[in-house]
């Protein structure tokens, strides 16, 4: 849940998104209808290099997106203001003025643009946990309490390429009762150089990759390109296993590549594809191997987004890996709704049934996952904004082994995320 808090906060204030809708009603919530000029205005913007697409579901032209969506482009694009030429100044400022009354409810100052020359952007996130473990009958329940910073800033290198720094401490109070006073870690998460090569968007360094099959840093680079069909090819080197396991435990009679002190090198295509403006289809394939290439892992996975309308979504993916037995990971979810930091009483519902085996992924973002039992069953969600920019959350899962021995887990967790500055 954290990664997935984490993700919402930092994606409403750095995310450079494309595609617009825009209504004048005073419901930020409502839809832009298909047509609507800020559309052609974002996309030329886009093609000018003032601002960037990385979102799958936005830039194809088809998808319609809310005011409150429009809002957070427009804020991208008044940073760039200084990379922006007459007719594209001009569009922003018109956009400026059509999405006043989002861009206010937001907290940002449009009156004169005072953020328009500042080179550097720094964002930081908390989160304070409560964590609950009930292993089953014939094992001690335990639980967990602690907190996670995040901190990092862009910096932007010239009017094309920006630099991107993260660093993540976490700190668990109590782990009891393992006999574990706390859980300290203090990481770099990222630290790159990004921005757009011709048609396309280019990363080179560390940074972070989430999907069903890996969820963790590369150390490396990716290429993202095209348009309604977009694809992103990743290469490089995944941290040190001993930290790609969920519980630090390893079933390396099937997995050398996961031995301490290993960087297994990695590589992974990912194609992205707008069917309409409320389905997109998307899927991968990763390969990760070993120094010399004496082993090889190799994963596939299919994923699909559904919008049914603006406040109800689905979410299912499949995925294999080249193991004999226990190798698939699938999930069905569903959301309503969604909590949106800034916006005061926003909320979200979510439910989704998570099946991870142990020989599936590379790593999984569910935490109870490991390579000994792997982890499947459901799980349920409620997230609510009670303060400007802090989310409320809390989450039930009822999660057992997939291969067949008696390990469970019904998790209970409350947390509370804050974007600080």
């Amino acid at each position: 849940m954290m990664k997935k808090i984490s993700l919402v906060l930092i994606v409403a204030f750095i995310l450079g998104i494309a595609g617009v809708a825009g209504a004048a009603a005073n419901n930020p919530f409502s839809d832009v209808p298909q047509g609507h000029w800020a559309y052609s205005a974002v996309s030329q913007l886009a093609r000018d290099g003032v601002i960037e697409g990385d979102s799958d579901k936005v830039f194809n032209g088809n998808k319609t997106i809310s005011r409150y969506e429009m809002a957070l482009i427009v804020t991208r694009a008044m940073a760039k203001m200084d990379k922006a030429d007459k007719a594209d100044a001009e569009l922003i400022k018109k956009m400026v003025a059509e999405f006043s009354n989002e861009l206010n409810n937001l907290g940002v100052r449009v009156s004169n643009l005072e953020d328009k020359t500042s080179k550097t952007e720094i964002y930081s996130l908390g989160f304070v946990k409560y964590d609950y473990h009930d292993l089953g009958a014939n094992t001690t329940p335990y639980y967990e309490n602690g907190f996670k910073y995040i901190i990092g800033f862009n910096h932007k290198i010239d009017g094309n390429f920006v630099l991107t720094a993260e660093n993540e401490y976490i700190r668990n109070f109590d782990w009891n009762p393992t006999g574990l006073e706390g859980l300290i870690t203090n990481e770099l998460k990222q630290i790159n150089v990004h921005g757009n090569v011709g048609t396309s968007n280019v990363v080179v360094g560390k940074y972070i990759h989430y999907d069903a099959i890996f969820d963790g840093e590369v150390m490396g680079g990716k290429v993202t390109f095209g348009d309604k069909l977009k694809t992103t090819v990743h290469f490089g080197k995944i941290q040190d296993a001993v930290y790609s396991q969920s519980s630090f435990e390893s079933n390396t009679t099937y997995d050398p590549l996961f031995n301490t002190g290993i960087w297994p090198q990695y590589f992974a295509t990912e194609m992205s594809y707008a069917v309409n403006k409320d389905t997109t289809l998307s899927g991968s394939f990763s390969r990760a191997s070993s120094s010399a290439a004496t082993y090889v892992a190799k994963y596939s996975l299919i994923q699909v987004d559904h919008n049914f309308n603006k406040d109800l979504s689905l979410k299912a993916f499949y995925g294999k890996s080249n193991h004999d037995d226990n190798n698939k990971t699938y999930s069905l979810g569903v959301q309503y709704k969604n909590a949106i930091p800034p916006v005061v009483g926003s909320h979200d519902v979510w439910a989704r049934y998570l099946n991870v085996d142990s020989n599936s992924v590379i790593k999984s973002g569910y935490w109870g996952w490991n390579r000994i039992h792997g982890a499947k069953g459901p799980q349920i969600g409620y997230d609510v904004v009670l303060i400007k920019n802090t989310i409320l959350s809390f989450e039930i899962d009822r999660m057992k082994a997939t291969n067949g021995d008696d390990w469970q887990d019904n998790f209970y967790r409350v947390q509370l995320g804050m974007f600080l500055f």
